[in-house]
């Protein structure tokens, strides 16, 4: 829990540097994962209030991410809990779509603004429809729902183009970049032309 509130209030903090200091940067948003245990507890609402005020950015600029099976975990406690941050301005992501739960149901009656799905869905996505079936049935179904729709674990442009073709809106991945600390992304937010 404590390494959990250090994280969320450190990604927020340099969320705001990287606002303040980069002039392309003033839009950027940063995601958190938070663990089925941050979720259950009450004093989470206060501590992303906490963070956002401390570090100045809009409450858009932050993403909560939760896996499947943190949300199946006391369900109505979740629910309530993310109601609670979405009124905040959060924004909310189910992480790694298909590898927990994968019941479909939940995804219209959860406040969800972003559906993740995971990477096995996304590596044969060029391969041909047998491959892309799943990836391209829940990203319909996310569509239909209003969900910003985002493919995890893109390693080919190959794979970029069949996205696009199912229209997903995002994509991460070692295609893009991988896992970089703070000052190396500073530098390419500077080299950007957004």
């Amino acid at each position: 829990i404590p390494l959990g509130r250090w994280v969320l209030s450190e990604a927020c903090r340099q969320a705001a540097e990287w606002q303040q200091q980069i002039p392309v940067a003033r839009d950027v948003a940063v995601s958190v994962n938070v663990s089925a245990r941050q979720l259950q507890r009450p004093e989470l609402i206060a501590e992303v209030e906490d963070a956002l005020v401390a570090s100045g950015i809009a409450p858009a600029a932050l993403t909560l991410e939760i896996t499947e099976s943190g949300l199946m975990e006391e369900k109505d406690v979740a629910a309530a809990q993310l109601e609670d941050l979405r009124r905040l301005g959060v924004r909310v992501a189910v992480d790694d779509f298909g590898t927990g739960y994968s019941s479909l149901g939940y995804l219209s009656s959860l406040p969800i603004d972003i559906l993740k799905i995971d990477k096995m869905f996304i590596d044969g996505v060029s391969q041909g429809p047998e491959d892309s079936a799943i990836a391209g049935a829940v990203g319909k179904l996310a569509n239909a729902l209003g969900l910003t729709l985002v493919a995890e674990g893109i390693e080919s442009l190959d794979q970029v183009v069949a996205l696009r073709g199912m229209e997903f809106q995002r994509g991460q991945g070692h295609f893009f970049s991988r896992a970089l600390p703070a000052e190396e992304i500073a530098a390419l937010l500077r080299k950007a032309r957004i």
